[in-house]
């Protein structure tokens, strides 16, 4: 009797600590949604530990850059989170160096592969292998403040001819034409990335990108560079001290009516929900060349990532899948802005015009049902050297201490030995 009695002692006890350590699993998640994304974020973890209330999360959020440089320390260390949502370009490195677990195993699992847009998941593919979870599909252009163009009857520029002439007509208006700032020196990401794009057309520059085929030194890819950094800087189309203006501040003079147009990507599209109210449009860069093309680029900033020494996959791998579930897709896009790359029923949704236009192209160009065709945001693809040329050079071509053609022979040089 007493042998009976402690054998159902024990297995009660085991059974309580089973059912006690399953109840106990605590997440540790690294993110950098601040603004609107922090209420979002807030809510979809809440609703997903009331759903699995197996799972704890513990939530840190840090800037962005300041993520970028401690997740490889950390992880390295063996001190960092379960999850991060983490930069896309740095990742891979961090990858390849055994820190972030492969996903492949999971994506099976919960059917990843078909469930997201091959365009959007792509951007978190290292070397074949599923590696994270992107969650904003964006893309870069260009938001007009349409009240103060209406009222001043300015017109929206679409080619390089028009671009010049509204950017004198602005400046003698007392606007500030284009709200682009190099501090600390990103946004040339997207001021090379665009003009090039429209100069030598998405072909030519996937080949380069992708099958390195090309070159980054070549007439056009110059006079591209030229297009910005010396007929729109010298015609007045930004302030005098460019590289000095940091991205708040390009924000805040958009915000309040002093700039017209704002070159930059979809992840605004939150702050400037929340901070305008005012009509805000989007267009592509201005033509550069006569009768060229007007290409959106886009790509995939950031991404949750696992740790690969991280004691609980499986639950970390189930709040990814969660991520992306119907309800918590309905809140990042309506309440952050946030456009993830999985199909969406848009009927369901209650979305401000500038939201709507914004999902409407990117659901069209990622599941290949219109005729968009989007380019490639450079910074995401080039290793973080050439990335760092591009933030540092382009201020100097900006300042004038460096031409376009020896920013371009720098960046070839870091290109050919990536």
């Amino acid at each position: 009797m007493m042998k009976q009695v402690f054998s159902y002692f024990a297995i009660m006890t085991a059974l309580l600590f089973s059912l006690g350590s399953a109840q106990n699993v605590r997440l540790t998640v690294w993110d950098q949604h601040t603004g609107p994304a922090d209420p979002a974020a807030e809510q979809i973890y809440q609703l997903f530990m009331e759903q699995n209330p197996d799972i704890t999360i513990e939530r840190e959020i840090f800037a962005g850059q300041d993520l970028n440089q401690l997740v490889p320390t950390a992880l390295a260390g063996g001190t960092g989170p379960d999850v991060m949502y983490y930069d896309v370009a740095a990742a891979r490195e961090v990858f390849r160096a055994g820190l972030i677990l492969p996903l492949d195993d999971f994506a099976a699992e919960y059917g990843w592969r078909d469930k997201f847009y091959p365009a959007g998941l792509q951007w978190s593919v290292i070397d074949g292998q599923v590696a994270g979870l992107g969650l904003e599909y964006e893309f870069v252009g260009v938001f007009v403040n349409d009240d103060p163009m209406e009222a001043e009857g300015f017109s929206v520029p679409s080619n390089l001819e028009e671009t010049l002439a509204f950017c004198q007509a602005a400046s003698e208006q007392g606007y500030i034409p284009f709200a682009h700032g190099q501090n600390p020196g990103w946004q040339a990401f997207f001021s090379f990335t665009m003009p090039v794009h429209n100069t030598l057309g998405v072909a030519y520059m996937e080949n380069l990108l992708f099958n390195g085929e090309g070159d980054w030194t070549n007439e056009s890819m110059v006079r591209a560079v030229e297009v910005v950094y010396r007929d729109m800087r010298d015609a007045g189309c930004f302030v005098d001290d460019v590289n000095g203006l940091d991205f708040p501040a390009q924000q805040d003079v958009f915000f309040s009516g002093e700039a017209l147009l704002l070159p930059t990507g979809t992840w605004v599209v939150g702050e400037i929900l929340t901070n305008m109210d005012a009509n805000v449009s989007m267009v592509p860069f201005p033509a550069t060349v006569a009768g060229g093309d007007r290409i959106y680029t886009a790509g995939m900033g950031s991404a949750f990532f696992v740790n690969s020494r991280t004691e609980h996959p499986e639950a970390a791998a189930r709040f990814l899948d969660f991520m992306f579930s119907d309800e918590a897709v309905k809140i990042w896009i309506e309440t952050a802005g946030f456009i993830p790359p999985v199909p969406v029923d848009t009927m369901t949704l209650e979305l401000a015009p500038l939201t709507a236009f914004v999902l409407d192209t990117l659901q069209a160009a990622g599941s290949g049902t219109g005729d968009l065709q989007l380019g490639y945001n450079i910074d995401l693809i080039a290793p973080q050297v050439f990335n760092t040329m591009m933030r540092d050079g382009f201020q100097a071509v900006m300042a004038g201490t460096k031409s376009p053609a020896e920013q371009l022979a720098d960046l070839q040089r870091l290109w050919d030995e990536r």
